[in-house]
């Protein structure tokens, strides 16, 4: 899906390029990683989730990110210093940053903001390597960002992203080597959770027994 928008889309041709994905997705930043050194430009990471787990990805063996030529900056002077070069010259770099959920103060808001040296023009791309995560709080922030970047009316993809979580036959599978005593469906609201509700049922679970579908912040203590 990446590959389709850098070929797709003239990437090449486009002055300003920035992609916002998850941090710990490894395997992502290596993709962009690839692409970005086939169209002859440098790429640059940002923010203290992009610092982080480029460290852990270098401390487990599997990239060192620096070696491969990125720009890594984590503190807002590096970051700064950093958006005002590119800013300069836009066709040179590509941006991979944090914040695709909206969040206030990652750098996808402080761009569409205005409260980095980037200037956000209409000819520049911003792509979303990334889906919403369904919890209200997200839904909203996502919002609000994406309002604010149809002001400058540049070009925004959003959802190229392949999720990386597991289907139900491998949850099938977890079940078959953990065999728990008890299952707590956990994170999204209750459509979200129903497909691990039901996966637990044919297995022979039961509701109010060792199945607990517990609101947001529920307390279950297990005797």
């Amino acid at each position: 899906m990446l590959r389709d928008i850098f070929i797709e889309t003239d990437i090449v041709d486009t002055k300003g390029v920035i992609i916002t994905t998850f941090a710990s997705h490894i395997t992502r930043l290596k993709s962009i990683l690839e692409l970005t050194n086939e169209l002859g430009r440098k790429i640059v990471f940002m923010g203290r989730s992009m610092a982080k787990y480029c460290k852990a990805a270098k401390n487990a063996g599997i990239i060192d990110f620096r070696e491969k030529g990125v720009i890594i900056c984590e503190t807002p002077k590096e970051v700064n210093k950093w958006m005002d070069i590119i800013n300069k010259n836009k066709k040179e770099y590509i941006i991979v940053c944090t914040g695709h959920q909206g969040e206030e103060n990652a750098i996808m808001s402080r761009i569409a903001e205005g409260r980095t040296p980037f200037e956000l023009k209409e000819d520049d791309k911003i792509v979303f390597s990334s889906e919403v995560i369904p919890t209200q709080i997200n839904i909203e922030n996502s919002q609000v960002l994406h309002s604010k970047l149809e002001t400058f009316r540049c070009k925004v993809f959003r959802d190229i992203h392949v999720s990386g979580h597991a289907s139900r036959e491998d949850h099938r599978d977890l079940f078959s080597m953990m065999k728990p005593k008890h299952v707590v469906p956990v994170h999204g609201h209750v459509r979200l959770k129903e497909g691990m509700i039901e996966l637990a049922e044919e297995l022979g679970y039961e509701q109010g027994k060792n199945l607990w579908v517990l609101p947001d912040g529920g307390v279950h203590e297990f005797k």
